[in-house]
């Protein structure tokens, strides 16, 4: 990795230099000599930079551009700087985990998943704020299907989400790296940045452009959407409440806590209930609403049948 160390030395220090020669342009617009050494420094940097795309592939590495912007002169903040950062690289780990080990709720990354998905800082270059990362593909758990999954899913999604898009990511991945993707998309928006992403493997580039409008409707559309759960048990116990009036019920199993929610037609007029001494068999039905954008679960309970034992 030494000749790699030498090429990221090279290209800082040249693009530490282009942008002394472009301040300095700035100074003194009608130097011929400047804008002659810039021209030539410029092309000296696209040189290591091919460079560096080609020894990063040889040495079983992918390079990550990742390029931030405003709209706004107002000039990005330190923390929307490294939050995008941080928050890019969260949910590429967590979709990462959930395309190898299934369907996640929460996040919670072992240390092989940390490992096998770390980006590492390769340099920084002059254009608005741009890094350029790598990661390596020799530390792929299995082999480098689920990195080019995880890349395909995450650009795929991030350029123009459906709700039902979302919705099968979330059957597929579980709501973890929706939920990282969403937090991703908030960092942007707080501080208006847009975002130029373009992901190289050997040959292959994909590219990935997001204003701070997309990245808005990224983050709204996950935020919107949510999906339920339906899960039927049959439970036996006792009815410790029901309502008429508020179509209500309180059910207490044998075992496990009191079940409250609502019911339509197992109880009424024909199907009368007697409280609290009788014993039930209870059919009900559990409905979990997973929102994409937090860990919040909502959960009801509907009464279907009750038969008296």
């Amino acid at each position: 990795m030494s000749e790699l160390l030498e090429l990221q030395r090279k290209l800082q220090d040249t693009t530490a230099t282009i942008t002394e020669l472009e301040r300095r342009i700035v100074q003194r617009p009608q130097s011929r000599g400047l804008r002659l050494s810039l021209e030539s420094l410029v092309k000296r940097r696209e040189d290591l930079q091919a460079d560096f795309d080609e020894l990063a592939d040889h040495e079983s590495l992918d390079v990550c551009t990742y390029r931030l912007f405003q709209e706004t002169d107002d000039g990005l903040s330190l923390g929307g700087y490294s939050g995008a950062l941080s928050e890019f690289q969260k949910s590429f780990s967590s979709l990462y985990d959930a395309i190898i080990s299934g369907p996640r709720k929460r996040t919670r990354l072992s240390p092989d998943v940390v490992q096998a998905t770390r980006f590492r800082f390769g340099y920084a270059y002059a254009g608005s704020v741009g890094v350029v990362l790598t990661i390596n593909r020799q530390r792929m758990l299995i082999d480098i299907g689920p990195l080019t999954d995880t890349i395909t899913t995450f650009f795929s999604l991030a350029e123009a989400p459906t709700r039902e898009d979302i919705r099968e990511i979330g059957r597929r991945l579980g709501p973890a790296p929706l939920r990282s993707i969403f937090r991703w998309a908030d960092v942007h928006v707080a501080d208006g940045i847009g975002a130029d992403i373009r992901w190289r493997h050997g040959e292959q580039t994909t590219s990935l452009l997001l204003q701070r409008d997309e990245m808005q409707r990224l983050r709204d559309e996950i935020g919107a959407t949510s999906e339920e759960e339906h899960e039927e048990f049959t439970l036996t116990g006792t009815l410790s409440g029901a309502s008429m009036e508020t179509k209500r019920f309180d059910f207490r199993p044998d075992n496990g806590d009191t079940i409250r929610g609502h019911f339509t037609d197992a109880i009424n007029a024909e199907h009368e209930v007697r409280i609290p001494d009788v014993r039930y068999q209870a059919t009900v039905e559990k409905v979990t609403t997973v929102n994409y954008s937090s860990e919040e679960e909502k959960v009801v309970w509907k009464l279907l049948r009750l038969v008296e034992i």
